[in-house]
């Protein structure tokens, strides 16, 4: 029986068979009329980080998105400075909101014809924001970037452009960031790094990365062996007194991280941030070689009477030994002191340093630089006499 279906402005005529009315093919319960309808149908949602990263990371689940006690204590000190984009929903979810989507013409018309067959979708569409009819010769005038694509099952593809030149619809960054630093076994985290400006844009304060770029920011992610890893703030953060963006992946066996639990040297990992009114912006490195064991100080805080005793790979130790891995401690007050003015034992497990040589109480860092291992930072406070 033939029955018409609007689209916004547009009207089709649709039948279950075909008739000299509806010749055209939608599927095989499903034919239209003859005539030229809209390419998609655009809009905006908000989305869950599940919805979000469902195309790219589809082996994880809603729970694994969850922020942790301890991450929710950490975000009301540092609270997501992209505020227009992302809330954290009552479930402890972030949402994405104002995600900009697009839905092919022909799905939506068999979602609306078929509701009971395509109730995901119909779901999703009842959610979408703005949604309007975008004819094939106006895709090209569109002032818009990427946009997910509202699937039949109800998911959403990876973020894509409806045209290639709505690349030029956005600021262009890439050049002028620069991955800055990758740390390994840094605190609770087995992989870290910031990206931050070239020199010669002078962001050098918090408020001046925060007002060039910061924050737009809304995603972060690491894809490694063909598995994407979804950072969440504050997997991935900036903050005062700094000028660049931190990130890391923590060193616990859990769902969104399983993919950084083992690697071999010279893996490639590639970071990839978007923000909005910004390309996106990637930036791809090859880890060192893991270490067998995870480096550990004997402890956080040391008396200037005791001794720092530091872990580590055997094979960082033989470095240490033929001096091709450099270390330094770093004082309170910023200076700098490298292997050679300092007082070291290597020991067949630990490097040692006497705490006495230390000029003042205070927070100190420890760095090694190892061309195998890459680069290790340890941070440790020294004490006058123990306090109660």
């Amino acid at each position: 029986m033939k029955k018409q279906l609007k689209i916004a402005s547009f009207s089709i005529q649709y039948d279950t068979k075909p008739t000299t009315t509806c010749p055209i093919k939608i599927d095989s319960a499903t034919y239209i009329e003859d005539k030229v309808l809209p390419k998609y149908l655009i809009g905006e949602c908000d989305m869950t980080l599940p919805q979000f990263y469902q195309a790219a990371c589809p082996q994880l689940t809603a729970t694994d998105y969850v922020l942790s006690d301890g991450y929710q204590q950490i975000i009301r000190r540092f609270p997501h400075t992209n505020q227009v984009r992302l809330t954290l929903g009552t479930d402890a979810i972030y949402i994405i909101k104002a995600v900009p989507i697009y839905i092919e013409v022909k799905d939506y018309v068999q979602a609306l014809i078929h509701p009971e067959r395509f109730s995901e979708m119909s779901l999703e569409v009842a959610k979408i924001k703005n949604l309007k009819p975008i004819m094939q010769e106006e895709i090209i005038q569109l002032n818009t970037y990427k946009r997910k694509q509202l699937l039949l099952n109800g998911q959403y593809s990876e973020r894509t452009l409806l045209d290639v030149t709505h690349s030029n619809n956005v600021q262009t960054i890439q050049n002028q960031l620069v991955y800055e630093r990758e740390l390994y076994d840094f605190a609770h985290y087995q992989y870290a790094g910031m990206i931050g400006f070239l020199p010669e844009y002078a962001i050098h304060t918090y408020e001046q990365f925060h007002e060039a770029y910061g924050q737009y920011i809304y995603s972060a992610t690491l894809t490694k062996s063909g598995e994407t890893i979804p950072l969440v703030w504050p997997d991935y953060l900036y903050h005062r007194p700094e000028n660049h963006l931190e990130f890391g992946v923590l060193a616990e066996s859990t769902p969104r991280y399983q993919s950084f639990e083992y690697w071999q040297e010279n893996d490639s990992v590639t970071v990839t941030i978007l923000a909005d009114g910004f390309e996106d912006v990637s930036f791809e490195t090859k880890l060192k070689k893991p270490q067998n064991i995870r480096p550990q100080l004997s402890q956080n805080i040391y008396l200037m009477t005791e001794t720092l005793s530091l872990t580590i790979d055997q094979g960082v130790l033989q470095e240490l030994t033929e001096q091709t891995c450099q270390f330094e401690i770093v004082s309170p007050e910023k200076v700098k002191q490298n292997a050679n003015e300092l007082n070291y034992t290597i020991t067949a497990k630990a490097l040692l340093l006497d705490c006495n040589q230390f000029s003042r109480p205070g927070f100190y860092q420890l760095q090694l630089m190892s061309p195998t291992y890459g680069e290790m930072l340890f941070l440790f406070k020294i004490q006058l006499e123990e306090q109660a």
